[in-house]
C-alpha cells in the first residue's frame, strides 16, 4: 500500500483563516504556516470579524482560539457549522 502525497504540492493554493485575539499568536502561526509552504493566510482578531470575512471568502482551514472576546472560538465553530 502506498500513500499519495501529491496533495503536498498544493499547499500554496489552500486558504487558511487564523482567528485569535492575540496578535503575537497570529504572527507565530502565520510564520510557521508560511515556512511549510502555505501562502494564502488571512487573520481575524475575533469571531465577529472571522464571520464577516467568511461571508466574503471560502477557506480550506480555520485555526481558532477558544477564549476570545465577543464571539469565542466555540461559538464561532457552532455558527460556521
Amino acid at each position: 500500500m502506498s500513500i499519495d502525497f501529491s496533495f503536498l504540492d498544493t499547499f500554496e493554493q489552500k486558504r487558511i483563516l487564523i482567528v485569535d485575539d492575540d496578535r503575537f499568536i497570529r504572527g507565530v502561526l502565520d510564520k510557521l504556516l508560511r515556512m511549510i509552504g502555505f501562502e494564502s493566510i488571512t487573520h481575524a482578531e475575533d469571531g465577529d470579524l472571522a464571520l464577516e470575512i467568511m461571508d466574503e471568502h471560502a477557506f480550506d482551514l480555520m485555526i481558532t482560539d477558544v477564549q476570545m472576546p465577543k464571539v469565542n472560538g466555540l461559538e464561532l465553530l457552532k455558527r460556521v457549522r
